[in-house]
């Protein structure tokens, strides 16, 4: 589990364009570090001294699910990232996790999206 953590501490960076507080990876409306940006009547911002209530919990339980269980269980996990992937436009890596979806009325990412699935 370690080295999938370590993977995905690398390549799932930080980044401007893609959904998801880049701290703990959650919707930003769930998230207590954002708000909605009542001035402009749409949008979010990050609220000045908010913190994160799930930092790290997503991602260490999507590491968990990647390398936990059965083989069998580990296998069908492994299956449905690479369809994934392969929909993202992505041959490997795990940054592809954090591209946009929609999970019922919340904007958020397929890191989300493994995690609504398989968790």
């Amino acid at each position: 589990m370690r080295e999938i953590w370590e993977v995905m501490r690398v390549q799932i960076k930080k980044t401007n364009g893609v959904s998801g507080c880049p701290d703990c990876f959650l919707p930003q409306k769930i998230c207590k570090s954002w708000k909605e940006d009542h001035t402009r009547g749409y949008g979010l911002y990050k609220r000045g001294g908010g913190r994160c209530q799930y930092a790290g919990l997503v991602k260490a339980a999507v590491a968990a699910l990647l390398t936990c269980g059965s083989d069998d269980d580990i296998a069908e996990r492994e299956d449905w990232v690479k369809e994934r992937q392969g929909i993202r436009g992505h041959s490997h890596g795990m940054q592809w996790m954090r591209e946009k979806v929609r999970i019922g009325r919340y904007e958020t990412n397929e890191m989300c999206r493994f995690f609504n699935v398989w968790g």
